[in-house]
This record gives C-alpha cells, sequence and structure tokens, in this order.
C-alpha cells in the first residue's frame, strides 16, 4: 500500500503492508533512529511520537491509520525551540534520562505543556505515565517540567507547533 502522510513538517510517502507499525516506518523505511523500539505493547513509551498533536505509542499504531497524518518524530521535534527550551531545564535540574526513554519524555512534556502550562504535580506524573523507565529520578523530573512551565508562563510568546 503507498501511504502518504506529513512527517516532521514535509510529506513522504511509503509503501508498506497495511498493518505494518509506524515503529518500524520510522526506523525501518526512514532511518530515523530516535524513535527507540522498546516493548511493542505500547506499555513503555520509548517509541513515543506526537501524531496529531498526541503523544502516542508508535508501536501501535498500523500504517492504515496514517493516511493523511500529520507525525512528528523527536529528529522533528529537535528543530524547534521547545526542544531546546525542555532540554535547557533538564540539565538546570540535573535530570539526565536515559536514552532510551529520552525522546518520548521530550515529546510529553511538551505535549503536557501544550495541554497545561501550569500542571500540578499530580498532573506532571499522570501526564507523563506513558514514558516508563527504570532510569527516572522524579524529583529532578518534576523540577525541569516546573523550569520549563515556569520560563513559558513568565515570557508570553508565540510557539509555533512543531
Amino acid at each position: 500500500m503507498n501511504l502518504t502522510f506529513t512527517l516532521n513538517g514535509k510529506s513522504v510517502t511509503v509503501n508498506v503492508e497495511p498493518d505494518e507499525r509506524l515503529v518500524r516506518i520510522l526506523r525501518d523505511e526512514l532511518g530515523l533512529a530516535g524513535t527507540k523500539a522498546g516493548c511493542y505493547r505500547g506499555e513503555c513509551g520509548s517509541c513515543s511520537v506526537l501524531l496529531e498533536g498526541q503523544v502516542v505509542p508508535s508501536c501501535l499504531v498500523p500504517a492504515f491509520a496514517l493516511r493523511g497524518a500529520t507525525i512528528v518524530t523527536i529528529e522533528g521535534f529537535a528543530r524547534t525551540k521547545e526542544y531546546a527550551e525542555i532540554v535547557r531545564a533538564f540539565e538546570e535540574a540535573e535530570y539526565t534520562p536515559c536514552g532510551h526513554c529520552h525522546a518520548g519524555r521530550l515529546l510529553a512534556i511538551h505535549a503536557l505543556l501544550e495541554r497545561n502550562p501550569s500542571p500540578t504535580e499530580r498532573e506532571i506524573l499522570a501526564g507523563l505515565s506513558g514514558v516508563r523507565c527504570q532510569c527516572t529520578d522524579v524529583g529532578s523530573l518534576l523540577r525541569a517540567v516546573n523550569l520549563v512551565a515556569y520560563s513559558r508562563t513568565r515570557k508570553p510568546r508565540a510557539r509555533a507547533r512543531p
């Protein structure tokens, strides 16, 4: 099946089986290794991407559901000011996620703050619950998210969606 969708702001067309999963399309067909293949059950969040602005585990998204969709991977998000802002907050909060969950965490934080610019601790934990990893230092993760939220509310500016 020929499938066309928007990926990181550009139209792409791939020829894949209808039940092929997005994580495999991204990694094997398009060479985007930032989306990590983890559990293949939608539980770990390491393969998270933004699909129509929502964080989803790409291992659960079949190709037939992608026709005409807009997808942002970590590679696309890394070109935004929001990415740089979150990475700075990680450094300031001394939060160092492992390489496996890093992309999913960044995308989940961005999506959370787009929906809720001033989340409570409970809302942060709920918003990031889809990305599970043993490396998580919850205290520094919460500090990092709060730093980004504070920074965004102090500096009113137009933010472009990835």
